[in-house]
């Protein structure tokens, strides 16, 4: 996912990439698939990693 600067607004829009960057990845049919922006995720609030988990397993699980 991109961010061009550490800030506030550009974690939340790299945030917002969730979805499609897990989509993408679906086609390569992964066996794992790992977010390791400790700091965008934490950025969001507690248990946001949660929110970030569910919508990575639901993209994925869409596609099989």
């Amino acid at each position: 996912m991109r961010m061009k600067h550490v800030t506030p607004e550009e974690l939340v829009k790299m945030n917002a990439q969730t979805e499609r960057a897990s989509l993408e990845l679906a086609d390569a049919r992964p066996d794992v698939v790992a977010s390791a922006c400790l700091v965008a995720i934490m950025a969001q609030g507690a248990g946001y990693h949660c929110t970030a988990e569910d919508q990575m397993r639901a993209a994925l699980d869409s596609e099989g």
